[in-house]
């Protein structure tokens, strides 16, 4: 896997852990120091998680806004 899809990955799960208002640009910053050191088979493990809990957000704040 190339370095590009790993920070593809890892922008994955930043932008789920950006929904919450206390999550700063301090905390994103050490968060993708943590998951570069990650394997590949637990990063994209991790970022299919995430990337299910964006979607169920997603839809949430939408049904909401209605």
């Amino acid at each position: 896997m190339s370095k590009e899809e790993k920070v593809e990955l890892i922008d994955a799960v930043i932008s789920v852990l950006r929904f919450s208002p206390t999550f700063t640009k301090r905390d994103e910053k050490r968060v993708k120091k943590i998951f570069k050191k990650l394997e590949v088979e637990d990063l994209t493990y991790l970022a299919n998680i995430f990337d299910e809990l964006y979607e169920y957000l997603k839809n949430t704040l939408e049904s909401e806004k209605r």
